[in-house]
């Protein structure tokens, strides 16, 4: 069984730093400071969210450990992970878990350089812009 809850910044970084060291791919390959630490791509994604305004960090923990975040800000999945062991059942997990903080519809964006989380929203959400550097698809219910 997941549980989800809503954690406070001062535990964010830490956070990350953990969930980003147990997956050696993010970090070298997908991540936008790629190819770097877990340390330097955990600061990044910190860096980007902790002034958001209306913003929401949860977490999943399964099995009694963190196995996973997302942000929320009112209408847009602002950055998500799941460790391997979600990731098998991605598709429920967003469905069961982050849908339903959401209304009828919402926008997720991640970075482009990050193909495995593009290919992922492909699947789940209608692609709805991009440029350079980020894709963003919009997701129905």
């Amino acid at each position: 069984m997941i549980i989800m809850n809503v954690i406070g910044s001062d535990k964010w970084l830490k956070i990350l730093e953990d969930l980003y060291e147990s997956d050696e791919d993010l970090c070298n390959i997908y991540h936008i400071e790629a190819p770097a630490t877990s340390k330097v791509c955990a600061s990044r994604t910190f860096e980007d969210i902790k002034n958001l305004d209306d913003f929401s960090f949860y977490v999943l923990i399964n099995e009694g450990r963190i196995s996973g975040w997302f942000g929320k800000e009112p209408d847009h999945l602002t950055g998500f992970f799941l460790d391997k062991g979600l990731r098998k059942n991605s598709k429920d997990v967003f469905k069961s878990y982050i849908f339903p903080k959401f209304g009828d519809e919402f926008l997720s964006s991640v970075y482009k350089k990050n193909s495995r989380a593009v290919s992922f929203l492909k699947k789940i959400g209608e692609p709805y812009a991009e440029n350079n550097v980020i894709f963003t698809v919009k997701i129905s219910k």
